[in-house]
């Protein structure tokens, strides 16, 4: 190999690098990234004036734990106990699926901010009487025997879901 030939080629492999640099400098620089805010985390209760006891405070609002490990009912009887308070009603026998009932516990133990949202068994929204969505509610804030399961979500704000599984009026199953 020549000495010009030589030269030729580190101008070449030169231009080649200086081509790439340029390019990945360029293609870098021009794109946007869209970051998304949410401003709520899903599952998340906001409190509502009509509905909401204003005496109910979180401890932090910004960190309420999300985990289905984080609280258990401090009794086993939990579905007994359920089923023992639950009275159907003949306006009940008309709706079958899933009303799953929200709330949280705060890091004093106590509970607010009770939602209930009625699920067909595709888990999509429908309609079911409101008294059966209130009686359900009601027993829930009876049973009010809740327990941090570890020492580190104590001093935490904790969701817990239950859905309950309804045929026909009557509390088929729950899951809490």
């Amino acid at each position: 190999m020549t000495h010009n030939s030589l030269k030729r080629l580190m101008t070449k492999n030169i231009s080649y690098l200086f081509f790439i640099l340029l390019l990945s400098v360029f293609c870098c620089t021009n794109v946007k990234t869209e970051r998304k805010i949410y401003t709520d985390r899903i599952g998340d209760i906001p409190f509502l004036s009509e509905i909401d006891d204003p005496a109910f405070l979180l401890c932090d609002s910004t960190q309420i734990l999300h985990s289905r490990g984080a609280l258990k009912y401090a009794n086993k009887s939990f579905t007994s106990d359920v089923k023992r308070m639950y009275e159907f009603k003949s306006q009940y026998k008309n709706f079958s699926g899933y009303v799953v009932i929200r709330f949280i516990i705060n890091c004093d133990n106590t509970m607010g901010r009770f939602r209930a949202e009625p699920l067909d068994y595709d888990f999509m929204s429908i309609e079911c009487p409101p008294d059966l969505k209130n009686h359900l509610i009601s027993i829930v804030k009876e049973l009010s025997n809740w327990k941090h399961t570890s020492d580190k979500f104590k001093s935490s704000d904790c969701s817990k879901y239950i859905n309950f599984k309804i045929s026909n009026g009557q509390i088929e199953s729950i899951l809490q």
